[in-house]
């Protein structure tokens, strides 16, 4: 019998111990944010197997790849550390700038899922566009 394990915290060594010798433990960690599973999450198991096994058992429902556990945690940590940086940074220029509560909401809510979805396929519009282009031309020039 197999037993899928998601807590980002726990290894295969943690809940192997935990198992009888008829169950096997499989790791399946989720690359990403619970609340966008629906539509941008994604499974990593650790073999093909898994992908397999996992993705049958939910009749292809979830996103899976192969990879590590702690390829995983590290991708969470980084990308989760950077996008609050990133979030703090932004409040605190827009009420630096008087901006009220309900804009800077807003703007956060709106413009971060729109950008971030606009790089990974490459379809920034011409204003995203030429501030990448000034920093590719600010970094030239160093």
């Amino acid at each position: 019998m197999s037993v899928f394990y998601t807590a980002t915290n726990l290894e295969f060594n943690d809940v192997s111990a935990l198992l009888t010798k008829q169950q096997r433990a499989i790791s399946v960690k989720l690359l990403g944010h619970a609340y966008t599973l629906e539509r941008a999450g994604t499974f990593v198991v650790l073999t093909e197997e898994d992908r397999r096994l996992f993705s049958s058992v939910t009749s292809g429902a979830f996103s899976t790849i192969v990879g590590t556990e702690s390829s995983v945690r590290m991708a969470n940590t980084i990308v989760t550390t950077e996008t609050l940086r990133a979030i703090i940074s932004i409040e605190q220029q827009l009420k630096a700038k008087h901006f009220d509560e309900q804009m800077i909401e807003r703007a956060i809510k709106s413009m971060i899922p729109g950008i971030v979805d606009a790089h990974i396929t490459d379809t920034h519009g011409g204003f995203a566009r030429s501030i990448m282009e000034r920093w590719e031309n600010e970094n030239d020039g160093k």
